[in-house]
């Protein structure tokens, strides 16, 4: 046991990290003294496995802030964690690679509103409507491009990848590698001649303002500059503390996010939260890391396991009537390495009376964390005797995102009221990984080490997983033809964000008990998203691709050839592939129905985009002429 008072973030006990609180209390100082405004602002980067307590640590730093003397009235804090933002939005429920850095700046902006900062996030919004204005202007201008001039090559092109071109030198974003891709017999053979032809275009035709035509060009550094001014002018008030966790998820636009901290200014301070190293350059993968560019002032940690003492200190507060001796404590620190998610898996086991060989015994010498905090959730779920307490357990661990509506469905007893919140909360004081707060959902490393344990061939084909999976797509569909009720075009419901969330909840939770049905639901939502929404398209892949250890033969293969025919990498046979995997689906399951000629369309269209670029002329034309549809 130790000395220290004790401390509790979000409810919980919070240990140990002293060096750090010390350090970021001296940074928070600094700030609140200084009068400089040359001076390069205070960066803390943590970074470690999942569990480590990176998350926490963060949390802890913005209580000090906010709660702390002489800190607190004297700092505002803004939290973005990334785990959440993701469950919410459709636009980062796609391949980290392809989450766009414009995305990224729009959540860290409406985090900023929510804190009622608007007024002073002014110029950041222009720079939005600015951008949106010069691609106005480029589509309007391609449209009146029509006829035979030394223009038509451009006209061809359309928008999106003449964007694309115009933009490679400013590091062109996931969103933009199939529109360049499609410019490469175009533009990219013709070399410079045909680039300078698009810019002679822009020039002659467009006649972008001098700022529409900087953010057409670089809009990544162009809003991250009026971001991060943004941000000043809300630190003039008062400093701010500005805090990014589970950043491993976007760290793709980190280095429009560097842009953003130095447009901010010292009255800033970063507290960024991820699984990889940012501080050390890595010279093999061309990567400069924080270190490089913020060589004063930067603080990075691996963050650690926990001492043994702060064992004995969590496991007393967890379960005061079980007092812990010192040789229990260090059993249970060499079963866990002191990893803080495995420690608190172990304290619940602990707490519920669980003896101690029945937590420790059989973990490996030399398991790594990942394999600690696997084994720890097992054995949650294999000594958790309340079935109905299980079955949330399964439910938190199997869903995509937090489902108030399914968790209803699922958890609800059948018979009398049920209070959802009240619920979750109980199980909250019993199980220390679920996290309420935002959508009921487990720590991300928890979830993931239970997901993987229930996709086992033995725990998914058992009737309490398959019965969690029915129950939920049940809720899931409900919602989904709700919604199709009011959205009778397939573009209309493409163009729906909840109809997109509606569909692949109902994958997602087919896909835990009937692999058959499942295919069935995403094949020709795949084919409207090739149509109408390429970002449902890809959402699909992401989701099952989550599935693949459990796939069959058949859908590993199929999976795979969907995922490279629309890679970013996607050559012509990939693409060709691809289609005609689609084509055979929808030929032997066409029932006829009034979207099945549409399915038939946008496929027949997507064929013509590839012969084309493989410059087969006549094919890509008979492929447009079937794959239109007269209005009539």
């Amino acid at each position: 046991m130790t000395d220290e008072p004790r401390i509790y973030v979000d409810e919980e006990l919070f240990l140990g990290r002293l060096d750090e609180q010390d350090r970021f209390r001296d940074a928070m100082r600094a700030v609140m003294a200084s009068t400089k405004s040359n001076d390069p602002p205070f960066i803390f980067l943590f970074y470690g496995e999942g569990g480590m307590g990176k998350s926490k640590l963060l949390r802890r730093f913005r209580d000090v802030a906010t709660s702390e003397p002489p800190f607190e009235r004297e700092f505002q804090t803004l939290l973005v964690d990334w785990e959440l933002e993701r469950s919410r939005s459709l636009d980062l429920q796609v391949a980290r690679e392809a989450i766009r850095v414009e995305d990224v700046f729009d959540h860290i902006h409406r985090a900023a509103m929510d804190n009622g900062w608007g007024r002073h996030l002014s110029a950041y919004q222009e720079a939005v409507k600015l951008r949106g204005q010069a691609e106005d202007k480029v589509a309007k201008a391609l449209a009146r491009e029509t006829g035979e001039s030394r223009y038509a090559p451009v006209r061809d092109l359309g928008a999106e990848v003449i964007a694309a071109l115009v933009r490679r030198g400013a590091g062109v974003s996931g969103h933009w590698q199939e529109p360049l891709a499609k410019a490469t017999s175009a533009v990219v053979q013709g070399g410079a001649e045909q680039l300078a032809l698009v810019n002679e275009w822009l020039k002659a035709r467009v006649r972008l303002k001098p700022n529409e035509e900087s953010l057409y060009r670089e809009p990544n550094d162009s809003l991250a500059r009026a971001l991060g001014q943004g941000l000043a002018a809300v630190a003039r008030g008062a400093p701010l503390l500005v805090m990014l966790d589970t950043y491993e998820i976007v760290a793709r636009a980190d280095p429009w996010v560097r842009s953003v901290i130095k447009a901010a200014g010292p009255r800033v301070v970063w507290v960024i939260a991820g699984r990889d190293n940012l501080a050390a350059s890595r010279p093999a993968a061309r990567y400069v890391g924080y270190s490089g560019e913020f060589p004063r002032r930067l603080t990075a940690w691996d963050v650690q396991e926990l001492a043994i003492d702060y064992v004995a200190e969590y496991f007393y507060d967890r379960a005061p009537e079980r007092p812990i001796t010192r040789e229990e404590a260090e059993a249970l620190h060499r079963a866990t390495l002191g990893v803080p998610l495995a420690l608190k898996h172990a304290a619940d086991l602990w707490a519920s009376g669980v003896p101690l060989r029945a937590i420790t015994d059989g973990i490996p010498d030399r398991a790594p964390r990942d394999e600690i905090v696997k084994l720890m959730s097992q054995r949650i779920l294999i000594h958790c005797d309340d079935p109905a307490h299980r079955r949330a357990l399964y439910l938190l661990a199997m869903q995509r995102r937090p489902d108030a509506d399914v968790q209803t469905a699922v958890l609800r007893p059948d018979q009398g009221p049920f209070d959802l919140m009240a619920h979750l909360d109980r199980l909250a004081t019993c199980y220390s990984s679920i996290r309420v707060t935002g959508g009921a959902r487990l720590h991300e490393a928890s979830a993931a080490f239970m997901r993987e344990y229930l996709l086992t061939p033995e725990l998914r084909a058992g009737d309490e997983v398959k019965t969690v999976a029915a129950s939920a797509n049940a809720a899931a569909r409900a919602r989904q033809v709700t919604l199709e009720q009011d959205l009778l075009r397939l573009q209309d419901r493409c163009a729906s964000d909840d109809w997109q969330e509606a569909v692949l909840d109902t994958v997602d939770w087919l896909l835990w008990h009937d692999e058959v049905a499942a295919w069935r639901e995403l094949m020709p939502r795949l084919i409207e998203g090739l149509g109408y929404q390429p970002r449902l398209a890809g959402s699909l892949l992401e989701v099952t691709a989550a599935f693949e250890t459990a796939l069959s033969n058949d859908g590993r293969k199929r999976l795979k050839a969907l995922q490279q025919g629309m890679g970013d990498k996607a050559t012509v046979d990939d693409a060709d592939a691809m289609l005609s995997e689609l084509e055979r689906w929808l030929k032997q399951h066409d029932t006829h129905d009034t979207d099945a000629a549409e399915l038939r369309a946008i496929l027949d269209l997507r064929r013509g985009e590839w012969c084309y670029r493989r410059e087969s002329y006549t094919e890509a034309l008979r492929q447009y002429e079937e794959g239109w549809i007269s209005p009539d």
